[in-house]
């Protein structure tokens, strides 16, 4: 929808310019050869004079239409300015926290709506932090449980589950593994959409206990 609003507003550019720029100078041509219509053929050495011969009128015409399409283009930078700002504001402010107390009933990682509007179809990416045990590493998957959707302000608790490369499931290892979590970083990447079925994509890295905001971004 918003490529065809884009594509009208450039034909209605074309127009304006056409008629509002060009005619008056095809005006002047006219004028100049002193005939209304017909092919105009002027040697070069009249050309030179030829801006001359408009009258005021046409030149005010000429440059209230110049100044008529510099507004026009500053209002559809605007137009993109506010599109991309109410797009922003309607995109749920999802942010990850990391409790690492093994003897808290919260230990784990968390999923919290901080922005002002529901996030819905919550995805996350399957991640494979590089952890080490007594200097052995140790290669496993994370694959988390989708999440339906998150109200504003609600925060849940990520359910998960570790497996290794060949595709077993380790339930020993997916109920103690979250202290191991604690030092290695390692990304984690979510899809989402919003009210308005608009999908993104954000990007979290983990520093220690912390988990910062790398990017989000628009995706298909």
């Amino acid at each position: 929808m918003h490529s065809v609003q884009i594509g009208l507003i450039n034909a209605v550019l074309r127009l304006i310019l056409f008629y509002t720029i060009i005619t008056p100078i095809v005006n002047c041509f006219l004028r100049y050869k002193g005939r209304e219509c017909g092919i105009i053929y002027l040697p070069e050495e009249q050309m030179i004079s030829l801006p001359l011969d408009c009258t005021i009128k046409d030149w005010l015409i000429i440059a209230a239409s110049i100044i008529l399409v510099f507004c026009i283009l500053e209002i559809r930078k605007l137009k993109r300015s506010i599109t991309r700002e109410i797009h922003r504001r309607l995109l749920p402010q999802l942010g990850l926290e990391f409790i690492a107390d093994r003897d808290s009933p919260d230990a784990g990682l968390h999923l919290k709506n901080e922005g002002f509007f529901l996030a819905q179809d919550i995805r996350i990416e399957d991640v494979d932090p590089a952890l080490e045990d007594f200097g052995l590493r140790m290669e496993y998957i994370l694959r988390f449980e989708a999440v339906d959707f998150l109200r504003p302000q609600e925060r849940v608790k990520l359910k998960f589950k570790v497996f290794d490369r060949n595709g077993e499931f380790l339930a020993e290892v997916s109920e103690k593994i979250i202290p191991h979590l604690i030092r290695p970083s390692f990304r984690i990447t979510l899809r989402y959409s919003n009210i308005e079925n608009l999908k993104f994509r954000a990007v979290f890295l983990k520093k220690r206990e912390k988990f910062y905001i790398e990017r989000v971004e628009y995706s298909q």
